[in-house]
This record gives structure tokens, C-alpha cells and sequence, in this order.
């Protein structure tokens, strides 16, 4: 027995569990089985994960739980096939040899390189004796007869395991300015002469970039549609800078229409509505374009702008109307199935250099579409079309008896049957049945082996329940889909009795033949459904015969990419699934189905369209009507039933009708608009909203040139000097103007159109509004402004209190307004109300000192931080146990059965630690030692927390978040639809979101959700990535020991080489002072107070409690701040007050400072006494202790080292009990 490792791994781990499996094949029925790996574990697909990514190299793992088994009849001889996934059935081998399933993960490239895989970690798993069957020559979906059965005898009389390569990377190719591959995996091993299989449970690659020859990517500017898709289908995808959208000379042509000139009056409503909602639209007149690779360097061009569609409206049959399509006869090396040359569309799309085999490119970097009409006297099929479209875009639909017929999806499939095996059915019932992370339509069946249906069900279907998507998956020619119902076909005929009550549906149509539009001069069956009022807004097919195992993974995909993944433009769908299927089935092995079915892929319609299931909504979009000249800026907001709606495109254009500005709405529902150049003169600007599932909302803005003035001067009402810089902004236009040297101000062109409101500012001064301000036509009004202001005075910013144990109280803290105008005021405690959840502390690299680079969980226990380590896959794995500052104190050895990368996220319940591996969680002492052992409900359980009731939380990337008890028993679970990466539980949650989750999210991005245990909720709560390279490690907990002023999360984050301990606000609370009142509002030369109330009854003797009290206001001095310490005495305290507390002590300040590494400082007490020198960042924590004890009277110097610190602000605290001073320190590294 042997691996074979692709380009040469040493093999770290070799592990076999045998397991026995009572099997009964030839208990197995038609339909799969699924055999779990974990003993009654329930069906799981398998997990990958991204376990280290750096500049050289990606860690990759995958899990598999168990495998799906099929009973299949092949020339006479019972076999069984097996699958890992339900929706996925990719099974490969040489023809006549033992085909098996394989997992594939795309992966991105740094440029110029390619890829060397091997294995570092796999756990294989003996599962019984099975009959693989030998894999067929590929079959097509045009309904001609199988090839010939193949068998090789000799590979089945094999002693030696099959396959041979383990492990494999394709070629690296170019996907809309990425470098991508394939990271592939046959996870069995299959003994042919005793028919005995082996899966691997686990298995841990590592795939190393390595220089290439050269960069065939083709670089362009970042087009946000390719990052939505790059990030669902790239494992390791970082979503880059988006390029902002500015101005008309700036923003990038986003859609390309090609057509003839006797086209463009027909096309012109559609090319009219996306210059008008902002999606900037070039035409390109074909007439003298006759060779396909100018049209293509056409679109290159535009392409590297930040180009998202391309959009060809006329036949691709070589007649009069064309735009030509190109014919594709690829020299693939390599590729051996016969008649895959064919006329294309997406070669024009396909922008990217050969790589380095000499494939041609396959990848689509943008989206394509195309329109068909005859000729030139067929223009109304045009006009149909364009019709639909419009009629779609801006939801001109009539409701149908209250049913949303746009949430139904129409399946039709085929049970005919290949290799004995129903593979239209299978397909169409992973479509059916996949568990979607989005909304979803309803899926109404239509099956051939439902007795009770048949054409006319369709038709009924279509036009009584309606449809908003259409899907047929099976044979098809020019005609007609096929005989998938009872030997009756989907022709003409049936289309034109399809009219959904004109209201257009997306169909996919998964077949053969189904959109030849290049060699036939009559409608093919899609043009039919596009060219009539019903039918089809925009149709998918193939334009000759396509295999069927391709055709059945782009469906499925399809509908992932939808309702999964979110990408709802119809050409980018199409784009993401086709990618896929290249990747995936034509990792360098024969056949290369998956490039031929691309090939032959093209979606007759508007690529740029966006699919649509839901009732539409009216946006509520408020904007200025009316602005003046030289306005600088406006805010936009937008809203629907009084919720901000996010991706917003709004357009403003000029009274020329010449796009100014294109902007997207934030999370907020809100963007700024900045005129640059401002508005000249006087005009009408128009302005657009659109969203996809909204109604266009559109308008006026009204810019208004006057010869009115306001002008005036701000001064200083008690010394009456001139205020410079003062900001005057008049309302509502936004105009904003400073003051002069002299304190004056002038705004002109203003119209008369009612009141004004002028709002003064200026540093140091309360505001002022003036409102009802009339403005005559060439007239001056004279608006002149005398500037008040408060400020607080206090006796002292420091309040010290030596307190008794168990006693309380009471202070009053006296100010006074020295103003003249009144000021409002507050108190709080530093912090208290200026910290963000989620809000950063600390962050600091703690791998260095260990070597181990592969951290995972972490805890804050009893005053230290454990940290688990992989130990890079060297066993033995360790605990790392740090102190406060992140140092290690000693190593701890993990339990044995932690291999591989070792214990993952952990978890502590006051009495043990809890740690995840594998399948198994394991209960520990703080040692390290095991207690016992259970199985979790995944493999791996990544993530891991311990509840308020000793319960814990588990999860799995995107699988369900899951309560059990400390035997493993399933409680309670709660959907998720996140890559969840670690758990904790925050038990003081206000509103019951106690469960936080680290999310791997958008572009590796580490993201912080919280779920409500109670009602299954889950919220996005902030992204917490500091640097552009943060990734979460599987580790995050919460305590309220960190800062010791509430609760806060510590967690693991990798920022490319380094491993940081960070640690983050959830609270900040202070329980033994209270303030009342907390705020009022002061009159010129009035007195405040505030009670500080102090209850020390649960503090220890002993302690010192210090905090900042924070006097905010709207004065001159906005935030004054006064320390509070308190000192608890100890049983001891009375003689140490009598004996000990020197009468008077003196501090210097530190020498140097700012300081590198040491400063020194020296205290002066004129008697023996007690003294304290300590060392605190500004958030209040103690960084070190320099002195604490009795000191004898005199000057003592004392050094402060910074070796192990960061750069930043310090506090030196100084405290005899009865005086204390602070100091700051500056540290530059």
C-alpha cells in the first residue's frame, strides 16, 4: 500500500483506523444510502477549511463524516458508487478503470507562479468491501445511444490501491484579474482485488506558490460584480479596494452593447434607462466589424477600465444582421473527445493568456448576452424583447389573485436513465432539495416519472400558478426539450401556449442544441421563448450537444450561485457557474468536458439583468429639491418602510443629460454627493434611485442662480474682538463660508425663495441659529453674530479617599460656570461612555517566543492566558500558558489524541478546560491533564463555548450552531449561515446575545456576530480587522478578569506572519461609585454639583481602586478630567496610617521621556512610609508594579524597563496613602 504525492511531500502522519461497518449491499435500494463514519452521526457534507495562508504557501483541510452509497446494474454486473456530497457527484477515472469521487477547491495565486501540492496530515478510515464501477466514456445530452461499456480487467485484478495521485493543482489560469486553481483531493483508496475501500476522515494539504514563467493574467481595474463572485467560489479570497465612483470623466464603462446600426433606435429605451439609473452604457456599431478578434480587442480595452457587461444585440448565424460569434477549435493538449469545436460566445469574455500547458483560457472575466431578430425587416422581435426587459427592470407587472408568481420555480426533468443511473432526476432533485443559505423560490416538480403529470401540467403550471423562473433538465435538439414527460416534447407549439399572462420568466434550460443560433437560420426552441409576450425575459442554453455530467453540475450550480451565494445578475451567474465547472472537471485529466460545455454556454438576453423573486418595494429617497451655484455637497438617504437600504445606486445627471455623479448607499442607507466641479449656473438636475428589488424612484433638483446677499460679522460678545475661521452654513442649500481676517463673511447668488437658516460655529464658542431670514433680489441683508461660550471651573482635578472595609461614602464634587452663556454637562467614567463595543484594548505577537505559528484557542484563567498551539503538525501539540503581559510562564502538553493541528477553539467552565479536535472534545484540567473524552456533533468541532449553564455551544463553518451537554447529547441548535470560526459566551448580555461568533467572512475579514440562545437570532455586530491581512484563528473568549472593568473577548488573530493576542470591549462597567445627577445645564456664573457615592463593602482590604471621572460639557475645556482613587484599608491599615504614611513626599518628573527603552524616576518622602509605583496604560489596566512596600525617608530613584511594552502613552501612579501623584510617559520604539 502507497500514497503517491504530487510533485514529492514527505509524509508526515499515516494513520489507519480500521472501523468495522456492518454492511448489507445488497440491502442497498436504488436510492443512496448514507453510511456516517461517526456512528449514528447524521448526514454531513464534507467540511474544508483554510487553515494558514501566508505569501508562500495555503494550509488546506478537509473533514468527511461519511459517504453516500449507490446500487448501479452496469452490463449485467452489480456495482456500488460512492459519493461524498448529495449535490455534488463528481466521480473521475481512466475509461474501463475504478472511478471514484473527488473534492475540489479553488484557490488564488499570488502572480507570476504556480502550484506545488502534498499532503502533511491525513487519517485514513478502512469502511468495508464495496464493487467500485468503472468509469464510462462521457455520454451527451442530444438523446443519441451510450458509448460502448468499457472494462479494464486488468485494473480490476490490481493489487495496488487506486487512484495513484492523492493529491493534485492545476495550471494556474486568469479569472477576472486573479490568478486561480484547482486544489484537488481523492479522498479513497480503493483495492480492487478484495474490492476494500479506505476514505480519508481528515486530510491536511499544503499547497506552495512557487515561481512560474509568466503572468498570462490580464490586470484591470476592480469590478465589484467579479468580487461578489471571486468571494463565493475563491477559498482564500481577499476582496480588494473597490475602486470609488467619482465623476463622469472618471467612472468606467460598464456595459459594452455591440449592434448594427439599424438596431440602435429599437435598443434605444433600453440603452436610455441604464444612462439614466448610472450604469454608464458605450455603443459599438458592428456593421463594419467582421472579424471576431477586433470586437474582442474591443473589449479588452475595455475590460482593463473596470468593463462588467458586454451585450450583443443581433444573430450569430453568418447572415445579414449578425454580430459575428466566434468559432471555437481550441488546440487543448490533452483533449480527446471528438466535435468540441463549436461557435461561441464566451471566447470574447475569456480575456486571459494560454496557461502554462497551453489551454487556451476558459475562465470568463465578464459577463455576455446577446439578443437575435432575423434581419433587418424583423425588428419588432427586437422590440419584443426589449419590451420584456424594460418591463422586467422597472416591475411594470400585474399582481395574479395575490400569489407572487415570481417566486415560483418551474423544474422539468427527464427520467431517462445513463448507466443504468436516473441522472436528470438526480440533478434536478439537488436543485430541489439543497439546503440554501438565501431566500428561495418555491420549486414546483414536474418530473417523467410522476405518472400524474405530463405537458399540459406545464403549461398549467406556468400559466395559472405562474413562474418566475424557469429550469428543464434533459435531452434537447434545435426544436425541442426533448420527451421529458410520457414521450412528449416542449416544442413551438407548447411555448406560444406558455404565456405566464405576459409576465417573462428566467429559463435555464440544462440540454443540448436548445440556443443554436449559429448554424441555424430558423428560431431554435430559446429564441422562441424570447421572441413571443410571454415566454422568457432571458434564456440559458447550449448552442451544440454538451455532455451531460457538465450540464448537471452548471444546473445545480446555477441555482447555488442564486440562492446561496447571492449573485443575482444573470450574467455573472452564468460566469461563476461555468468557472466552476472548468475547474472542477478539467483538472488536467481527460476528458476536458468541462471547457467544451463552457463553450457552448450562452445566455440569449441581457447579461446585466438581475433575477428577481420578491414583491417590489418604493424607496424613499430623500434628497434636496432645490440647491444654489457653487453648492459643494449634499446627503443623500435612502430608505425603505423606515429601514436604511444599503447598495442604493443613485445617479445624478446634468440638464444636458450627461451622467455628474454615480454613488452606492452604505449600510446606513446614506452617501454624499460632491460636486467637483460645483454647479455652475442656473439648471435642472435629474436624479435616480434603483435597486433591484425596488421601484425606480426618480426626480428633480432645481439649481437655482440668484443675485441676492447675505454677508455680517462674528465677533466676540464680551471683548468684542473679531473671530476669525468662524463656519456660517446656510440651510438648506449647504453653503458653507469662513470668516476673514476681520471676522467677516459674504454668500452671494442667493434667489429669493423664502426663509433662511444661518448656523454659526466657531472653536471655542456656543453656536448660534438664526433662522426666518428673508433675501430680497439685489438686495444686501446684513446678519452679524456677537459669540458667547461657558466654562467650567473646578478647585481640583484629583479626589483621593481612604476608606475603611466594607463602608460607604459620600462626596460632593463642586464646579462653576466662569462663562457667559450657559453650558450643559455630564459625568461618566473614562471609558464608560466612549467605548465601542468591540472596540480594540490590546494587541500584541506572542508566537515568536515559542515557534509555533498555528494558534488556535485561547482562555483567561485564574490571571493567565492558555493558548492551544498545532505545533506545525509536529506532535507533541502544547498549551502555551502566558501571563498579563503575553509571556510564556511554561508548556503544557495537550492530550494525545489532539494530532495534526491539535486542540482548536477551547473553552473553561470554572472547573475544567473543554477543548475541540477532530470529532472528539475533550474535558482537561488546567495541566493539561485529560479527565474524559466525548464525541462533539461534528468533524471537526471547530468552534467551541461553555454556557451560563455548563452547557457548551459547537460549530462547524456554516452548519447549524449546536447545544449540547458534556456527554455529547444534542440539545437545541440554532441556523446559521456564517463560517464560523470560534464561539464565547458573554452571560451580561442586555438583550440576550450572549453567543458571540468569530465569522471568517467577507475577503478572510475577522467579523463578530452575536446569536440570542432564547430566539435563535443572530446579528452582525462589527468587523473587527485592524490591518488588511487579519484572518481569524480558531480561538475567542469572554471574561470579565482582563480589564477588570467589565467584560471583554480575547482571540487569535493572524496578520500574515505574525500571531496576535487582541483582546476587545464588550462593556465597561465600575460597581463600587455612583454619581447623582448625572448631567444639567449651567447658567452664566452658576454653580453645579454632583454626589459621588462610594460603597467599597465587597472590595477586599487591601485594594486600591483608581478610575477617571469624566466632566463633559459644552464649555471651552469639553472634557475635564478627575481621578479618583480609593484606597480599602487593610486589618493592618490603622497602624500602618499611624506608623507608615510618610507626612510629605515629592516626585520628580521621568528623565528622558519621551523614552526607548528605560526612564527613571525619583520620589523624595521626608519620612518612613508606605509607597506604591505603578505603571498603567491608559485604559486604566496595570501594566507593572515598580515598587510596592515600606520605604525608608530620603530620595530613591526607580527604573521603569519597557522591554516587552508597545509604543504609546503610560501613566506613572505615585501613592503614600495619603498623596498621590501621576505622571505620563511616552514610549517610541
Amino acid at each position: 500500500m502507497f500514497i503517491q504525492i504530487h510533485e514529492a511531500w514527505t509524509l508526515r502522519s499515516y494513520i489507519v483506523v480500521v472501523v468495522l461497518l456492518v454492511l448489507s449491499i445488497a440491502g442497498l435500494s436504488q436510492a443512496a444510502h448514507w453510511i456516517s463514519l461517526d456512528q449514528a452521526k447524521s448526514e454531513i457534507e464534507p467540511t474544508v477549511q483554510l487553515l494558514e495562508e501566508t505569501d508562500t504557501h495555503v494550509l488546506i483541510q478537509w473533514d468527511i463524516s461519511g459517504f453516500y452509497v449507490d446500487d448501479l446494474k452496469l452490463n449485467g454486473v452489480d456495482y456500488q458508487r460512492i459519493n461524498l456530497s448529495k449535490s455534488e457527484q463528481l466521480q473521475f477515472g481512466n475509461p474501463g478503470e475504478p472511478s471514484f469521487p473527488t473534492l475540489v477547491e479553488i484557490i488564488k495565486f499570488p502572480h507570476n507562479s504556480k502550484g506545488k501540492v502534498g499532503i502533511i496530515d491525513v487519517e485514513w478510515e478502512k469502511v468495508g468491501t464495496f464493487k467500485l464501477p468503472p468509469k464510462q466514456m462521457p455520454t451527451r445530452d442530444d438523446g443519441s445511444s451510450s458509448p460502448p461499456f468499457v472494462f479494464n480487467e486488468d485494473a480490476y485484478n490490481s493489487e495496488l490501491a487506486t487512484p495513484t495521485e492523492i493529491v493534485s493543482v492545476n495550471s494556474v489560469q486568469g479569472w477576472g484579474g486573479v490568478p486561480v486553481a484547482g486544489v484537488s483531493i481523492n479522498p479513497i483508496r480503493f483495492f480492487p482485488s478484495t474490492n476494500t475501500l479506505e476514505i480519508a476522515r481528515r486530510m491536511v494539504v499544503r499547497v506552495d506558490f512557487v515561481a512560474g514563467n509568466t503572468d498570462i493574467v490580464q490586470p484591470r481595474v476592480s469590478n465589484p460584480k467579479m468580487q461578489q463572485v471571486h468571494q463565493a467560489s475563491i477559498l482564500n479570497y481577499r476582496q480588494l479596494d473597490l475602486r470609488p465612483l467619482d465623476a463622469d470623466e472618471n467612472e468606467p464603462v460598464r456595459l459594452l452593447l455591440v449592434l448594427r446600426e439599424e438596431a440602435l433606435e429599437t435598443s434605444m429605451p433600453l440603452i436610455n434607462f441604464y444612462h439614466s439609473t448610472g450604469l454608464r452604457t458605450e455603443v459599438i456599431l458592428a456593421d463594419e466589424i467582421e472579424d471576431p478578434e477586433v470586437l474582442k480587442n474591443i473589449v479588452r480595452e475595455f475590460f482593463i477600465g473596470g468593463l462588467e457587461y458586454v451585450f450583443f444585440i443581433g444573430d450569430g448565424h453568418r447572415f445579414e444582421s449578425d454580430v459575428p460569434m466566434f468559432y471555437w477549435d481550441p488546440e487543448d493538449p490533452g483533449e480527446q473527445v471528438n466535435d468540441t469545436d463549436t461557435h461561441s460566445d464566451s471566447w470574447y469574455v475569456c480575456l486571459d493568456e494560454p496557461d502554462e500547458d497551453g489551454f487556451d483560457d476558459h475562465l470568463p472575466d465578464l459577463a455576455i448576452g446577446r439578443l437575435t431578430y432575423e434581419g433587418p425587416d424583423d425588428l419588432a422581435e427586437l422590440e419584443i424583447q426589449i419590451a420584456k426587459i424594460m418591463d422586467y427592470m422597472t416591475w411594470n407587472f400585474e399582481q395574479r389573485d395575490n400569489i407572487n408568481w415570481l417566486q415560483r420555480s418551474v423544474l422539468v426533468a427527464s427520467d431517462d436513465e445513463q448507466d443504468g443511473v436516473p441522472v436528470y432526476l438526480i440533478a434536478k432533485r439537488g436543485v430541489e432539495r439543497f439546503d440554501y443559505g438565501l431566500p428561495a423560490p418555491d420549486m414546483i416538480p414536474i418530473y417523467g416519472d410522476d405518472n400524474d403529470v405530463n405537458i399540459n401540467t406545464v403549461i398549467d403550471e406556468v400559466n395559472g400558478g405562474g413562474a418566475g423562473f424557469f429550469n428543464y433538465r434533459g435531452h434537447g435538439n434545435e426544436t425541442t426539450m426533448y420527451r421529458p414527460l410520457h414521450n412528449r416534447s416542449i416544442d413551438g407549439n407548447i411555448v406560444r401556449q406558455m404565456d405566464n399572462r405576459n409576465m417573462p420568466f428566467i429559463l435555464v434550460s440544462s440540454a443540448c442544441l436548445n440556443a443554436n443560433i449559429a448554424t441555424r437560420r430558423a428560431d431554435c426552441i430559446l429564441e422562441i421563448f424570447q421572441k413571443y409576450n410571454g415566454g422568457s425575459v432571458s434564456a440559458h442554453g447550449s448552442v451544440i450537444s454538451t455532455f451531460t455530467d457538465g450540464n448537471s453540475y452548471f444546473d445545480q450550480r446555477i441555482f447555488r450561485a442564486f440562492f446561496d451565494d447571492g449573485v443575482y445578475d444573470l450574467g455573472y451567474a452564468a460566469n461563476l457557474a461555468a468557472t466552476e465547472l472548468v475547474i472542477r472537471y478539467d483538472d488536467n485529466r481527460w476528458p476536458c468536458i468541462g471547457r467544451m460545455n463552457m463553450r457552448a454556454y450562452i445566455w440569449l438576453g441581457n447579461p446585466a439583468l438581475e433575477y428577481r423573486f420578491v414583491d417590489p418595494f418604493d424607496l424613499e429617497v430623500d434628497i434636496p429639491g432645490a440647491l444654489i451655484v457653487d453648492t459643494e455637497w449634499i446627503e443623500v438617504s435612502v430608505t425603505a418602510n423606515d429601514e436604511p437600504v444599503e447598495n442604493v445606486r443613485i445617479c445624478v445627471k446634468n440638464e444636458d443629460d450627461s451622467i455628474y455623479q454615480v454613488g452606492y448607499s452604505n449600510n446606513d442607507g446614506e452617501l454624499i454627493i460632491e460636486f467637483d466641479p460645483r454647479l455652475e449656473g442656473a439648471q435642472l438636475l435629474t436624479w435616480s434611485a434603483y435597486y433591484r428589488d425596488a421601484f425606480l424612484s426618480q426626480g428633480e433638483i432645481l439649481v437655482a442662480d440668484g443675485f441676492g446677499v447675505i454677508r455680517g460679522q462674528v465677533i466676540d460678545a464680551a471683548e468684542e474682538f473679531v473671530i476669525q475661521d468662524a463656519e456660517v452654513l446656510l440651510s438648506p442649500f449647504n453653503v458653507e463660508v469662513i470668516t476673514d481676517v476681520e471676522g467677516n463673511y459674504v454668500i452671494n447668488g442667493i434667489p429669493e425663495m423664502g426663509d433662511y437658516t444661518l448656523l454659526v460655529s466657531a472653536e471655542g464658542y456656543n453656536s448660534q441659529i438664526r433662522e426666518g431670514i428673508g433675501v430680497v433680489e439685489e438686495e444686501v441683508s446684513v446678519e452679524n453674530f456677537e459669540m458667547r461660550f461657558g466654562e467650567v471651573a473646578l478647585d481640583s482635578t484629583e479626589f483621593n479617599q481612604l476608606l475603611e472595609a466594607d463602608a460607604q461614602f459620600q462626596r460632593d464634587l463642586i464646579f462653576r460656570n466662569v462663562g457667559n452663556d450657559e453650558l450643559t454637562w455630564n459625568v461618566y467614567f473614562e471609558m464608560q461612555d466612549i467605548v465601542i463595543p468591540y472596540e480594540l484594548i490590546d494587541s500584541r505577537e506572542i508566537a515568536e517566543q515559542f515557534g509555533d505559528f498555528r494558534l488556535n484557542g485561547v482562555v483567561f484563567v485564574e490571571d493567565h492566558y492558555y493558548v492551544a498551539g498545532g505545533n506545525n503538525n509536529r506532535d507533541p501539540n502544547y498549551f502555551y500558558k502566558l501571563d498579563r503581559d503575553g509571556i510564556l510562564v511554561e508548556m503544557l502538553e495537550q492530550p494525545e489524541r489532539s494530532f495534526g493541528v491539535g486542540i482548536q477553539d477551547m473553552a473553561w467552565d470554572g472547573e475544567y478546560l473543554y477543548g475541540s479536535s477532530s470529532n472528539s472534545i475533550f474535558q482537561m484540567t488546567l495541566n493539561g491533564e485529560l479527565v474524559r473524552e466525548f464525541d462533539g456533533p461534528y468533524n471537526p468541532n471547530t468552534a467551541l463555548t461553555v454556557d451560563d449553564s455548563g452547557n457548551l455551544w459547537v460549530g462547524n463553518g456554516r452548519m447549524p450552531l449546536v447545544r449540547i451537554d458534556t456527554d455529547g447529547n444534542i440539545l437545541e441548535e440554532i441556523p446559521n449561515e456564517y463560517s464560523v470560526r470560534a464561539l464565547a459566551f458573554y452571560p451580561d448580555s442586555e438583550d440576550g446575545y450572549s453567543l458571540q461568533i468569530m465569522e471568517r467572512g467577507l475577503g478572510d475579514d475577522p467579523i463578530i456576530h452575536a446569536a440570542n440562545p432564547e430566539t435563535g437570532d443572530i446579528r452582525f455586530e462589527r468587523n473587527i480587522m485592524e490591518a488588511e491581512d487579519d484572518i481569524p484563528a480558531a480561538g475567542l473568549f469572554a471574561s470579565r478578569d482582563i480589564t477588570n472593568s467589565g467584560w471583554s473577548l480575547v482571540g487569535i488573530i493572524n496578520e500574515g506572519a505574525s500571531r496576535l493576542l487582541k483582546s476587545w470591549y464588550l462593556d465597561f462597567e465600575i460597581d463600587w461609585i455612583e454619581v447623582d445627577p448625572s448631567e444639567g445645564i449651567l447658567g452664566a456664573d452658576e454653580e453645579g454639583t454632583t454626589t459621588l457615592a462610594l460603597n467599597v463593602d465587597e472590595i477586599a482590604g487591601g485594594t486600591v481602586l483608581e478610575t477617571n471621572l469624566i466632566l463633559e460639557n459644552s464649555g471651552r475645556d469639553p472634557l475635564i478630567s478627575i481621578l479618583v482613587t480609593v484606597e480599602v484599608e487593610s486589618e493592618n491599615s490603622v497602624e500602618e496610617k499611624e506608623d507608615f504614611l510618610p507626612e510629605k513626599i515629592t516626585v520628580s518628573n521621568a528623565f528622558p521621556n519621551p523614552f526607548n527603552s528605560t526612564t527613571q524616576i525619583s520620589v523624595g518622602l521626608e519620612t518612613q512610609g508606605k509607597l506604591t509605583v505603578t505603571l498603567h496604560d491608559l485604559s486604566g489596566r496595570r501594566v507593572s508594579t515598580i515598587y510596592s512596600g515600606v520605604q525608608t525617608a530620603g530620595t530613591h530613584d526607580y527604573s521603569i524597563s519597557a522591554d516587552l511594552m508597545p509604543s504609546g502613552l503610560y501613566l506613572l501612579r505615585i501613592n503614600s496613602g495619603t498623596q498621590q501623584f501621576v505622571r505620563k510617559v511616552t514610549l517610541v520604539r
